[in-house]
């Protein structure tokens, strides 16, 4: 059960779709959908229940399991956004975000239903997910896998993830600038995190990393996660042995995002 990563170009934009190679299995996925203060629509519970059935499957890809099929994934949906605040102020014990967040301890995703905020959903489902595969998730792989899902767009009967322009052109700028140390980054995970005003450089970092390894080499993330799971490396240890060591590939990502 290995991800596979197609590329296809569609109206001119490198569009990646992720492409599991099991489709006969019945799922029994339990997705609960907590609506606080509104109902979704059938169109917009729909849409998500086939996104968050998708990012399953992908995840049961990369972790070589069929577990989270049975995974309950429950989603509170906040309305209001005091409603949201005051959960995250309690449950959430203050979370940066002010539009989502993944409690580990309750096990359940809180979000606001505010602009975008399906995207936030299927955020906050990966987070679920990859705490559901992994006992010990640094910081830059948990939001780095979620961005990069987040962004899952149905057309028919394609699933496609699109890339983040934005991020991507924000990474690039940084790369010119000499301001990427990936190194320093994987070591200082916890430090760097702690500080709200890094989140525009840790997000778009985190995410154009496994952008860069799922675009570069699909079979590379497979590795890694077996890594992690089987022999408890850390993360960036096993993108090291992956990549033959870290200068090689901070060197060939610095070279892809030039």
């Amino acid at each position: 059960m290995k991800l596979h990563t197609n590329v296809l170009l569609r109206s001119g934009v490198v569009l990646a779709i992720v492409c599991v190679m099991f489709i006969t299995k019945l799922s029994a996925q339990q997705i609960n959908f907590v609506e606080v203060g509104f109902k979704l629509s059938a169109k917009e519970r729909q849409t998500l229940n086939r996104l968050i059935d998708y990012e399953i499957k992908v995840y049961n890809g990369m972790f070589n399991t069929w577990k989270n099929d049975s995974l309950p994934i429950t989603i509170n949906i906040y309305f209001k956004y005091k409603d949201f605040n005051q959960v995250r102020k309690t449950i959430g014990n203050y979370v940066p975000s002010d539009l989502g967040f993944y409690q580990p301890f309750t096990k359940q995703s809180y979000v606001f239903a505010g602009n975008n905020f399906m995207q936030t959903v299927i955020h906050e489902a990966s987070h679920c997910l990859l705490h559901n595969n992994l006992l010990t998730v640094p910081h830059w792989m948990n939001e780095g896998i979620a961005e990069f899902f987040e962004t899952l767009t149905i057309d028919g009967n394609q699933i496609y993830i699109v890339p983040q322009s934005g991020r991507i052109r924000y990474i690039k700028e940084q790369v010119r600038a000499g301001k990427i140390d990936l190194q320093r980054f994987f070591t200082n995970d916890q430090a760097l995190w702690s500080d709200k005003k890094n989140f525009d450089y840790l997000y778009s970092t985190s995410y154009s990393i496994i952008h860069y390894i799922i675009k570069s080499n699909p079979d590379a993330m497979n590795k890694i996660i077996s890594l992690m799971r089987e022999k408890r490396y850390r993360a960036d240890f096993a993108i090291a042995s992956t990549f033959g060591g870290m200068d090689r590939f901070e060197q060939s990502y610095k070279f892809f995002y030039r």
